[in-house]
């Protein structure tokens, strides 16, 4: 896969997070045993932080130009992410979670976490679609390098998606952000807060045929959707429950109100993310529709 500039600073950032995001996993942890979650999660927000001005610093030195949707420090910017926010003309923009999958981490829900960002051209003024995509694990080393109809590891061979077992091919979807969508009550689904699943981990067990499929409601549009944007890539059914496709277009740019900046989340409703001729698949959508 030919990388331009810009995905290759995007991989030297996160690359150069990888020592102390590890470390930092590692302190959080240990402190959620004898400090409680407040603490750890203190931890996790210094290590977000880092990460975000380091993998933003090397982009700045090959695309200035550019602007930005991230997580981190929106309400009271850094003087690198002003430079990128002052950039209103720029024809592509970042998006970037520095460190996605905390929470579930921390208590002991998932071993996986990880950095994820990609890359979207303006096709419109207030409209962009994404064109590449990049996950780093650092805890295992592991990379997804994603554009559209490819992915493949860092090796540059493709990403081949394991078939799950039959055990698993007769269980209900994961869930990402619908702790308070009050339709999904289909069988098990993952409902509440402390439940609550991270993008990357979810791209990764689809990967590994852990799961077979996942639903999601109003996440962020700089890690959910370009995660989904990735796991279409991979050849999985992407579509809204209202029917509706997923096109891969996105906001470009956060929302800016009265000085006060706000990255947008998708809005659109339930989104599912499975195989094609999926019985689960049709059934959530059927379900979605019927109790509207």
């Amino acid at each position: 896969m030919k990388l331009s500039e810009l995905e290759k600073a995007i991989i030297r950032g996160m690359e150069a997070t990888k020592q102390a995001t590890v470390a930092g996993f590692g302190k959080a942890k240990a402190m959620s045993k004898s400090s409680g979650d407040n603490v750890a999660s203190r931890t996790l927000s210094a290590t977000d932080i880092q990460n975000q001005l380091t993998i933003l610093e090397e982009v700045h030195m090959v695309a200035p130009d550019i602007t930005i949707s991230v997580e981190e420090c929106l309400e009271t910017p850094t003087q690198l992410q002003n430079k990128f926010y002052a950039n209103m003309d720029a024809r592509v923009m970042l998006m970037l979670d520095p460190l996605d999958g905390s929470h579930a981490y921390t208590q002991k829900k998932s071993t996986w976490y990880g950095e994820i960002a990609g890359v979207v051209e303006r096709v419109a003024n207030d409209k962009g679609m994404i064109t590449s995509a990049i996950v780093f694990y650092p805890h295992h080393g592991l990379w997804l390098l994603a554009k559209p109809g490819s992915v493949e590891w860092f090796d540059g061979t493709s990403v081949l998606v394991c078939e799950p077992s039959p055990c698993q091919l007769n269980q209900p979807y994961s869930t990402i952000f619908v702790y308070d969508h009050t339709r999904l009550r289909l069988n098990q689904e993952v409902t509440i807060r402390a439940e609550l699943y991270s993008i990357t981990e979810m791209l990764i067990k689809l990967v590994r045929g852990e799961i077979t499929g996942f639903l999601s409601a109003r996440g962020h549009f700089y890690d959910n959707t370009v995660g989904i944007w990735i796991a279409q890539q991979l050849g999985f059914k992407v579509e809204y429950a209202s029917g509706e496709q997923f096109s891969g277009i996105v906001p470009f740019g956060d929302i800016v109100r009265e000085g006060k900046r706000v990255a947008p989340r998708d809005e659109q409703g339930l989104i599912i993310v499975g195989k094609y001729n999926d019985a689960w698949f049709e059934r959530y959508k059927r379900a979605y529709i019927g109790q509207k």
